[in-house]
Formats: structure tokens, C-alpha cells, sequence
């Protein structure tokens, strides 16, 4: 066999961004053909994200909208460059590798990021959405005042609202129904709905649009890779095909014996929904659309001109001068289609010099996306916008800012932070921005303290041929920043780095002067690092265990409950722990719990959204403590759904439910029992699942005094919390 090397000018291009697909492909064909990692020069670390301030500036000037189409039409130029670019690459590679007489290996798709979830609120008679911040509202499928249930899902034909009306010893019927209308935007899916303290509720649906991008669901995070690769960003989606987000204030009344909703306020924004947050009366709401690139715009070389390297150069050169002319003759009102938002309001067909002032712009790279920020005043459903000029991978919020986060064109290795706070007049400002060097799992691997201070946990890998292919993690570090106001950059205080060489991040949860992270590779790291200083953290503890973590939640101050993988013979098996770090140096797994079975496939939702997770913990004289519930500090009761699957006979069975369980950290080994299990498993089999959706599955709990009810989008059934195996009622919802 001839010796392979792909010549120099078939190299795909040395960017951050792309190193590690580049050394996926490379690693395949080298082990397909027998050829070894020294025959092709090993990509090397991507480097540190340092170009560039990170800050967000405005177009000023009479040239400002000229600038803002420059920097439009610059973006997309790039973005089509780079992706003809891999199209150029993979062609040539393939000639290559089909002249060594074998077929042309398939791409090698990046793994999906890590998600994790986490919470910790309560309330006196109920439980609560659980939320990432205290304080900090989301929006939930369901949301409960305890006398009623408020549930909204996805249908066929768009969504649907239900008012449930809660009775005694867990009675539950239905009072009252909202579906929304079809529209020339698409049917509306639902996106989670919020309980005001005056009995509204804020409705959040989205519609059109669903091959824009990728982006993850509330609180994730991603990179931009799904956006790079959307077939919609660049063949140019048509208006009336365009994302767009509703809110609506539902009231709902009870009208001669009848009970309706009334709308008082019905507000669109347009793109996709990337998430959410309350703060009192004011709503956040953060959403996220591309450019509106010309019809036409080449991204792939045609497959008839890919015959002979020369072929593939001389298409490659003319798709490039095609692109081009058609970005010449797009107006800058075609490329804002999808509805960026300026300092006044949505941009109009023909945007004016204020309209394009009112835009921020990145000073670095980015890829061509639009995030629009919009306040919604509850009160007045008045509304304020602005517009950033690129993507956002995530959003976080604290009380005194919200800060989003969008990875670097180097994104392996660099991811710039955006603060926006409230202003004395109410509006919601652009601050200041950071940079650090890693990427983070998701919104709770950044956390702003009670001073102001932020801190994140990050993940720096990469992929090698060395390495076989696989991740190779180079560390996890846990750094704090000092958010100072632009145009400065804001400084490092300190920082733990080399944490755990070689595992990836599965969980990170900030509390007090403490964060706790669990990284996995074969055991579960557990640590406990001291924020006390922000200029010199330092590592406290560590435990080590099989299995790991995704989601963590403090129990007291001296508890961290876990849940997660099971890392013994089952590891398809979710567990609950509970850690003691009474002694942070030396903290310990107090209590274990296995909530799935053997021989059995199973998951939680409450791996990766910490909506499904459910915490309950009543006041000690409350009537569900008397009735000896766990509650009054410490102890209380979790809820998580749990599905499993096996096969019977050549067909796959499910079975879901609620896993109710008690938690009393004073009781050592035994903190953790399981009350039981609210079963959906009659309900489920008399359903098929040939697109795995099930509407009688399991997919949270609330507690309401002393019953569970387990939620799922079409029926709901309570159980008491104690005995949650011997159901009270059952409720189908049409």
C-alpha cells in the first residue's frame, strides 16, 4: 500500500473551531488504511482565545447602518467560505483515499455536549418550579398556587393550556382549557409558562422556523457548531417561514359558571426561543435567529463537478465568485429579515441611522446570528429591545445581571461572557464583558456571588489522532473574574486549574464560598473548592466513587444530593447520593439509593433538566410535617420521573412513574428511603411509542400539602406522599 498523506493543499482549514472533526476524519482514515499518526502532522492544541477586547460596541454615525450591512454581508462571506471550504476538503480527500483502492470513510459526527440540571426552592404548603438561581423565575411546563394546576404542552395542532383544579385528599378535575389558533406563523409549540402572583399567566409558544438552528432548551448550553451547519442559515429560509416567540397574559375567569381565559396582552418577537427569566414584574426573554442569507448562497460544491482534484479546484473557485455577487445585491432590510432589534423597537423594512445605532456589535469574530434581549413589563406589557449582532450559546441570570455567554471562533478553547444590568430607569444596559479560556457545560457552571464576583467552571479538550479520536480533556479549571464596567476587559482574580486531567465535567454547583463539581471518567471525582478568596481558590476535598453525577442541589449546609449514573454492572441505572461535607476536606457518600432496576434500560429526565427534578420540604408545623412528612430544614422529599424499557418478545415495553423519596440527613446510611413509586405503567401501555414520544409518560412531580402529583401531557394522576404506590386520582386531559 502506498504510504498516505494528504498533500498540504488538501489540508482542511487550521481552525479552532474545526480541529477536532479535522482530527476525527484523519484518525479514521489512517486506521482504514494502515497508515500511521506520523505520516500526518498531529494538530496541535488550539490556542488561547486572546484576540480582541470581548467588548460589544454600537454602530454609531451616519455610516452606521452602511456598517452593519458591511459587517452582515463580511459574516456570511466567512461563514459560506469556511463551509466550501470542508466541502473542498472532504471532496479532495476523498480522491485521495479512493485512489488507495478503498471507499471514502463517513464523516465522524462530534459528540453532543454534556447537559446538567440543578435547583433548590421550596414553599409552605407546595413545591415549586425548581430554578437554577433563588429568586430567579423559569418557565416551567407546569406551575402550581396549590389550589390550582396550571399545565401547558404541545399538540398536533399547536398548544394547549389546561386549568386543574386542586380538591382534597389529591381530587383533581379540569377547570377550564386554552388552545391556541393556527396562524400564518405555523402551529405554536408550547415553551413553558409562568405563574404570576396575581393568578396571571405569562404563556411562552414559538412557531415556524425549526430549521434555522440547533440551539439547546432553556438554560443549555452548546456550541455554534449546529448553526454552522444549518441548511436554513445559508439556502436563505423565506419570511413567512421565520421563527417567531409569543407571549401572551392569560387571565383566567370564571364567566357565568364557565371558566375561560381572557387575553390582556399578546406580544411576537421574532427568532427562536433560547430562554427566559423573572425578576419580579419584568420578564427576559432571549431569542436567537440567523441572518436571512440570499437564496442560493453555496455552501457544498456539486457533486457532477468532483470527478479529478482539477474539477473540484476550479468549482471551489467559482462557487466562492458566485457567493460574492449574490451577497453584492442584498439590501441590508433582506438580511434583517428574521427581525433584529434596535434601540427603538424592531428594525423596519428600511432601517434609519438611529434604528442601526441601537445595534451591538462584538468586536471579534462571530458567526452570522442575531440575539434579541427584550424586557416585558408585566404590569404594562411594555417592552424594550436590542439586539446583539451574533449567537449566544447559553444565558445565565443572578439577581443583579444576566450574562450571556457566546463561544469564541476559536470555541474548543474560548468563550466570551456578556453582563447586562438594569439601569436606574428600568432598562436593561450592556455592562461589560470577559473572557475566559474553556467552555463552559452549562448555566450552572457560571454563578455571579453576593459581591458581584463571577465564577465559572470550564473544560479545555481537544481531539488528536494520538488519541485515537477520542476526547482527550486537558483539564477543568475553576476560575473568578472581577465584571467591570466596559470598556475594560475584566481581570482574572484567581483560578484553580488541572483539575481532574483527562475527565470531563459532569456537574457544577456554586453555593456560598463553595463550589462543588463532579467530573467522569471511570470513578466520579467529587470536589470541594473554597471561594472564600476569589484571588486564591483552593481545593478543599475530594471523593471518589463509581459512577457520576449530572445534577446536584444543597441540602442544608452541610448535604449535597446528587443524582446520576450508577458506575458498577449497571451503569444504564439512575442513582441518588447524598454527600456529607460537614468536613469539606474529607467529604463522604452518607447514602445511597438505586432508582431504577437491573437487567432494564432506564433514565430520568432530571439528567439533563432540572425542571423534572422536584424538592418539597414544608414548614415543621405545617400539617404535612405533623402528618410525618420530612420537612423543617434540612430534610424533605425529591420527586424525579423514571422510564425504563426493556424488550418482551421482540417489542419494547415502557414502563414510567414518579420515584418519591424521603431524605433525612440525620439518619446516616438510611438519610435516603424510597416512599415508592406513583405508577404511569396502566396508563402507558395503551399507548405505542414509534417515535419514542409518549403523552401518558412521566415528566414531573408537584407536591401540593400531602400528595404527589406525577405530570405528564396528557393525564395527571396525585398519590398521598407517603404511600405515592396507591394512587387517589387519575385525570385524562383532553
Amino acid at each position: 500500500m502506498p504510504t498516505f498523506a494528504i498533500p498540504p493543499s488538501i489540508h482542511a482549514p487550521a481552525t479552532g473551531r474545526n480541529m477536532r472533526r479535522s482530527a476525527l476524519l484523519i484518525t479514521a482514515v489512517l486506521a482504514a488504511c494502515g497508515g500511521s499518526s506520523d505520516e500526518l502532522p498531529a494538530p496541535d492544541r488550539p490556542a488561547a482565545a486572546t484576540v480582541g477586547s470581548a467588548q460589544l460596541k454600537q454602530y454609531a454615525g451616519e455610516d452606521a447602518c452602511r456598517a452593519v450591512e458591511s459587517d452582515l454581508k463580511q459574516r456570511l462571506t466567512t461563514a459560506a467560505d469556511e463551509s466550501l471550504t470542508w466541502s473542498r476538503y472532504y471532496a479532495l480527500l476523498g480522491l485521495h483515499y479512493a485512489s488507495l483502492g478503498g471507499d471514502h470513510p463517513a464523516p465522524v459526527s462530534a459528540p453532543a455536549p454534556q447537559t446538567s440540571t440543578d435547583a433548590s426552592t421550596t414553599a409552605p404548603t407546595y413545591s415549586t418550579t425548581t430554578v437554577r438561581t433563588e429568586g430567579v423565575d423559569e418557565a416551567d411546563n407546569v406551575k402550581t398556587d396549590g389550589q390550582y394546576l396550571y399545565q401547558v404542552r404541545s399538540s398536533s395542532t399547536g398548544a394547549v393550556l389546561n386549568r386543574v383544579r386542586i380538591g382534597d385528599a389529591g381530587a383533581i378535575t379540569l377547570a377550564g382549557q386554552w388552545r391556541s389558533d393556527a396562524s400564518s406563523a405555523g402551529i405554536e409549540q408550547a415553551e413553558g409558562l409562568y405563574l404570576l402572583d396575581d393568578g396571571r399567566v405569562a404563556l411562552l409558544t414559538n412557531a415556524g422556523g425549526y430549521g434555522y438552528y440547533a440551539y439547546p432548551a432553556v438554560g443549555q448550553f452548546s456550541s455554534p457548531w449546529s448553526l454552522a451547519s444549518s441548511s436554513c442559515l445559508f439556502a436563505g429560509c423565506q419570511p413567512d417561514n421565520a421563527p417567531s416567540v409569543r407571549l401572551r397574559l392569560l387571565r383566567a375567569e370564571d364567566a357565568n359558571g364557565s371558566p375561560q381565559f381572557t387575553t390582556e396582552h399578546d406580544i411576537r418577537l421574532d427568532g427562536r426561543l433560547l430562554g427566559s427569566r423573572r425578576v419580579g414584574q419584568r420578564l427576559v426573554i432571549v431569542t436567537q435567529g440567523p441572518y436571512a442569507a440570499p437564496a442560493g448562497l453555496a455552501t457544498t460544491l456539486e457533486a457532477t463537478q468532483t470527478s479529478n482534484p482539477e474539477q473540484v479546484e476550479a468549482n471551489f473557485a467559482q462557487q466562492r465568485k458566485a457567493n460574492a455577487g449574490r451577497l453584492d445585491n442584498v439590501s441590508l432590510s433582506t438580511l434583517l429579515t428574521t427581525g433584529a432589534s434596535g434601540a427603538n423597537g424592531a428594525l423596519p423594512a428600511s432601517p434609519t441611522t438611529a434604528d442601526c445605532a441601537g445595534l451591538l456589535l462584538p468586536d471579534t469574530p462571530t458567526w452570522p446570528a442575531t440575539t434579541g434581549i427584550t424586557v416585558v413589563d408585566l404590569d404594562t406589557g411594555a417592552i424594550q429591545r436590542q439586539t446583539l449582532m451574533g449567537p449566544a450559546s447559553g444565558i445565565y441570570m443572578s439577581g443583579q445581571s444576566l450574562i450571556l455567554s457566546t463561544p469564541t471562533t476559536n470555541w474548543l478553547n474560548g468563550t466570551d461572557l456578556h453582563r447586562f444590568v438594569f439601569d436606574d430607569a428600568g432598562r436593561l444596559a450592556y455592562h461589560g464583558s470577559g473572557r475566559v479560556e474553556g467552555s463552559l457545560l452549562n448555566d450552572h457552571a457560571i454563578d455571579e456571588s453576593a459581591s458581584g464576583t463571577i465564577r465559572a467552571a470550564l473544560s479545555i479538550w481537544w481531539f488528536g489522532p494520538w488519541n485515537n479520536g477520542s476526547q482527550s480533556v486537558a483539564e477543568t479549571r475553576l476560575v473568578t473574574l472581577n465584571p467591570t464596567a466596559a470598556p475594560t476587559l475584566w481581570p482574572e482574580l484567581g483560578r484553580v486549574g488541572s483539575i481532574a486531567p483527562g475527565e470531563t465535567l459532569q456537574a457544577a454547583r456554586f453555593v456560598g464560598d463553595r463550589a462543588y463539581l463532579v467530573t467522569f471518567r471511570q470513578v466520579d471525582p467529587f470536589f470541594v473548592f473554597d471561594l472564600a478568596d476569589p484571588s486564591a481558590p483552593r481545593k478543599l476535598g475530594e471523593l471518589k466513587i463509581p459512577g457520576f453525577s449530572t445534577y446536584l442541589q444543597p441540602v442544608g449546609a452541610n448535604h449535597v444530593l446528587g443524582i446520576g449514573v450508577d458506575g458498577g454492572a449497571a451503569q444504564t441505572m439512575v442513582k441518588a447520593s447524598l454527600f456529607n461535607v460537614t468536613d469539606p476536606t474529607q467529604p463522604i457518600e452518607q447514602s445511597v439509593l438505586a432508582l431504577g432496576e437491573l437487567n432494564e434500560y432506564n433514565f430520568s429526565r432530571a439528567l439533563w433538566d432540572r425542571h423534572a427534578f422536584s424538592w418539597y420540604s414544608p414548614p415543621a408545623d405545617s400539617p404535612a410535617t405533623t402528618a410525618g412528612l420530612p420537612g423543617g430544614g434540612a430534610a424533605g422529599t425529591m420527586a424525579i420521573p423514571l422510564t425504563s424499557v426493556t424488550m418482551s418478545g421482540g417489542n419494547y415495553v415502557y414502563r414510567s412513574g414518579l420515584r418519591v423519596v424521603s431524605v433525612r440527613p440525620t439518619r446516616g446510611a438510611d438519610a435516603l428511603t424510597l416512599n415508592g413509586t406513583l405508577s404511569m405503567d396502566d396508563l402507558i401501555a395503551t399507548e405505542s411509542a414509534p417515535d419514542g414520544f409518549l403523552t401518558r409518560e412521566a415528566r414531573q412531580g408537584v407536591f401540593i400539602n400531602q400528595h404527589v402529583y406525577a405530570i405528564a401531557d396528557g393525564v395527571i394522576r396525585s398519590a398521598p406522599v407517603l404511600t405515592p404506590a396507591t394512587p387517589s386520582a387519575t385525570l385524562s386531559l383532553p
